[in-house]
């Protein structure tokens, strides 16, 4: 899989069938706009911002205001190929310090159009005492677009839903390693490796019932 070397304050990230794609330089990302690939909808992120779709972003909206043969194709036109089809050296968002989400720049959420509802804004706390921390957090990553804030908490944009988060999670834990997961877009939480006293007082704080 095929990953660009593009400076991070140049990064941009496209998204296609709700899954982020990327790195790529600004030339080439109006170079898949010229070319019909990316359209008016579809929703990018540079680094450091939040999602928005393409025709609304400060650094795009005129490409797409333009008249002329070379615009792109219009909203309510035939739908682009998914950019994981149609793009070279696609590959998922990496998910570093220096390229966090776009909900943490000043904000608790990404844009709010269609496209961005398509992730759910989760937020991941485990304390790791016997499992690998670098295994768990490359784990988090490829949940989606991610951010480590400090030793025990991420924060991630993610299209999988609660129990497949969970699932993907468990074999990177040790069986002392307690973990919540909480999916701040749907109301649900997950936790693993508490006691049965402390599950009991969780699940009621959570449903309101303690």
């Amino acid at each position: 899989m095929a990953v660009l070397d593009v400076p991070s304050n140049d990064a941009w990230f496209v998204a296609a069938d709700g899954k982020p794609y990327g790195p790529y330089t600004e030339v080439q990302l109006k170079g898949f706009i010229g070319e019909g690939r990316v359209g008016a909808t579809t929703p990018v992120m540079r680094t450091g911002e939040r999602w928005a779709l393409a025709s609304e972003h400060a650094s795009l909206a005129w490409i797409f205001s333009r008249s002329g043969p070379s615009a792109p194709a219009p909203i309510g036109a035939a739908p682009q190929p998914p950019i994981a089809e149609a793009l070279p050296g696609s590959g998922p968002a990496p998910a570093t310090p220096s390229a966090p989400a776009p909900m943490l720049n000043g904000a608790a959420a990404p844009a709010d159009t269609e496209a961005a509802a398509a992730f759910a804004k989760v937020v991941i706390i485990a304390e790791l005492r016997t499992g690998s921390t670098i295994a768990f957090e490359n784990a988090v990553s490829k949940l989606g677009p991610s951010y480590r804030m400090n030793q025990f908490v991420w924060f991630v944009q993610t299209q999988l839903p609660i129990a497949q988060i969970r699932k993907e999670l468990v074999p990177f834990a040790g069986r002392n390693d307690p973990i919540v997961i909480a999916d701040t877009s749907h109301g649900r939480a997950a936790w693993i490796n508490f006691g049965p006293g402390a599950e009991a007082t969780i699940k009621a704080l959570w449903s309101g019932k303690a």
